[in-house]
């Protein structure tokens, strides 16, 4: 039996806000991420993970991700966007410990360091299990 494929194209977002857009429709066919809410609030990687584990909304069996334009998504969702990413999650950290973690984390993506937006999401797709093609 063939895998279904899902196609997601990096030309169709520019930033992670319209990554989650497309992600949600061609993924869970639904906007799972709330487009219209704050960015800090909209998109949650435990939460990805957690519905790419099925049960969710993800497709029952065995899918792939065709992620065309990935190179395209790459610098979208690189460093710079992780800095915005990461700033807008700032004030959601009241714990000192947790307020220094991201802290770094801003410091090491202003200095083009560290997991970019896009290697998170590759790697919880992949930690998945689930194939995805960069095109």
């Amino acid at each position: 039996m063939e895998k279904k494929e899902i196609v997601i194209d990096g030309n169709a977002f520019s930033d992670l806000r319209g990554f989650a857009v497309e992600f949600g429709k061609k993924v869970f066919n639904e906007n799972c991420w709330g487009a219209d809410r704050p960015l800090e609030d909209m998109f949650n990687f435990d939460m990805l993970n957690d519905m790419l584990a099925g049960g969710h909304g993800a497709p029952e069996g065995e899918f792939a991700i065709v992620w065309k334009n990935s190179k395209k998504s790459m610098e979208d969702l690189g460093y710079k966007e992780t800095v915005k990413w990461l700033e807008s999650r700032l004030p959601q950290h009241t714990i000192p410990s947790n307020r220094d973690l991201f802290k770094k984390k801003i410091d090491f993506a202003k200095n083009g360091k560290g997991n970019t937006l896009f290697d998170t999401i590759v790697e919880i797709i992949r930690g998945r299990g689930i194939e995805l093609r960069l095109e």
